[in-house]
């Protein structure tokens, strides 16, 4: 089994974990409930969590939590973060 810590990205600002999975790894062994995409509601060492969808191509569906792609995950996340862009699709 891969460490807790596989999957993770910090900064100063929280806990990016990037497929469900590995949230779902961490959640299990912190006793807490599988998670849902966006912002877990619960913490990695002080730091707040939010989780996106996989970038796999693997990680092909119709629906990723009530959104019709996983773009929109990734922007949510750079909302929370204070990061702004000019890019549109």
């Amino acid at each position: 089994m891969p460490p807790a810590s596989a999957g993770i990205r910090r900064d100063s600002n929280g806990v990016a974990f990037a497929s469900k999975t590995a949230a779902q790894g961490v959640a299990r062994a912190l006793g807490l409930r599988r998670p849902q995409l966006g912002e877990a509601g619960w913490e990695v060492g002080g730091a707040p969590v939010f989780v996106l969808p996989g970038t796999s191509g693997a990680n092909q569906r119709r629906d990723y939590d009530g959104r019709v792609d996983r773009l929109s995950w990734w922007r949510d996340l750079a909302a929370l973060a204070g990061v702004t862009s000019t890019m549109r699709p």
